[in-house]
């Protein structure tokens, strides 16, 4: 006995409304659980250095989401429960599961008959509106709250400054370093005897091969006594000092070179390119890294300043500027 169109519309309907709450549910469940496990470990790594709290925790809400919808859809409402769920709703007082049960036999009564006309007109008259309006009744509002108190409470964890953050930006800053002593001592094996600079070549490999932090600062307190003792202390400052240039002024729009030196001759030629902005910028970069060679190397300290001057002062004759800036970098060639 095959259902009327009215009765299967309206089952049909109940089944997505049904499906979709099922869904909302169980993903602010998952949602819920995911983001309670995800705010406890970023509770921990306020306290205790967690270098893997982030990539932990959000593997946490992933896996608790899919986890949800795994379980939805192996759960899904069937077209009974269904009918049962929009009898509820209606107050159909389970004649549209009932109907809905004798329509799908093989057979028929005059019963049966009678009771699936009577619940198709009753199907007929029902307002499919009134489904939308018990939509998020039950449990579902509970649910929802707590989702959003989880989610909530584990993103202000997540902001929250961390002892594993503050970890996380040292280590940083210990890499970069390390990279740069790498580069200026690669940079001195090129310039350096054979013998001399195969060992360099070798404290450059063990610098940048160390896994560890503590690694990192041991190997790179013992590569600068060993440079110092062969090469002096002097010669390594300048090497580490023009590689922190070269980073810096790389950042700017024109300075493409390799080099410090090539760095401010492409600046010196694109200074008409530079807003005042721009060049207020480098020269201020310019005089701190001028600072570096104090002591070390004063004839490029001395036209680093000069360098930087003529680029804050505004006004000056760009010729005057781009030879201040050329002689710097004539100093570092």
């Amino acid at each position: 006995m095959p259902p009327a169109e009215s009765l299967a519309r309206l089952v049909a309907l109940a089944r997505r409304r049904l499906w979709a709450w099922c869904l909302l549910g169980e993903i602010s469940l998952g949602l819920g659980i995911g983001a309670t496990g995800a705010a406890a470990v970023w509770g921990v790594s306020r306290v205790v250095v967690f270098p893997w709290a982030d990539g932990t925790a959000l593997a946490i809400i992933a896996v608790s989401i899919l986890a949800a919808l795994g379980w939805w859809a192996a759960h899904r409402p069937s077209s009974e429960e269904a009918a049962l769920w929009a009898d509820h709703r209606l107050g159909g007082e389970d004649r549209l599961a009932t109907a809905w049960e004798l329509s799908q036999l093989p057979w028929s009564s005059a019963a049966a008959t009678r009771q699936v006309e009577a619940a198709e007109q009753w199907a007929s008259a029902a307002d499919p509106r009134d489904l939308r309006e018990e939509y998020l009744s039950g449990r579902m509002p509970a649910v929802l709250g707590i989702a959003l108190t989880a989610v909530l409470s584990a993103a202000a964890l997540a902001a929250a400054p961390s002892v594993t953050d503050q970890a996380l930006a040292e280590s940083r800053v210990v890499r970069e370093v390390v990279d740069r002593e790498v580069e200026a001592i690669e940079t001195m094996a090129s310039e350096s005897p054979e013998e001399l600079a195969r060992r360099l070549t070798e404290l450059a490999d063990q610098l940048g091969e160390a896994q560890t932090l503590d690694e990192a600062l041991a190997e790179l307190s013992t590569a600068r006594l060993e440079l110092e003792e062969r090469l002096g202390p002097n010669r390594l400052a300048e090497n580490t000092a023009l590689q922190g240039l070269a980073a810096r002024l790389s950042r700017f729009p024109g300075a493409q070179g390799e080099d410090p030196a090539s760095q401010l001759e492409d600046l010196a030629s694109s200074l008409g390119a530079l807003s005042s902005a721009q060049r207020q910028a480098i020269a201020q970069e310019v005089a701190d890294r001028a600072t570096d060679f104090a002591g070390i190397n004063d004839e490029i300290a001395a036209a680093l300043e000069e360098a930087a001057s003529a680029l804050a002062e505004e006004g000056l004759d760009p010729a005057a500027v781009a030879d201040a800036v050329g002689q710097a970098a004539a100093q570092l060639s």
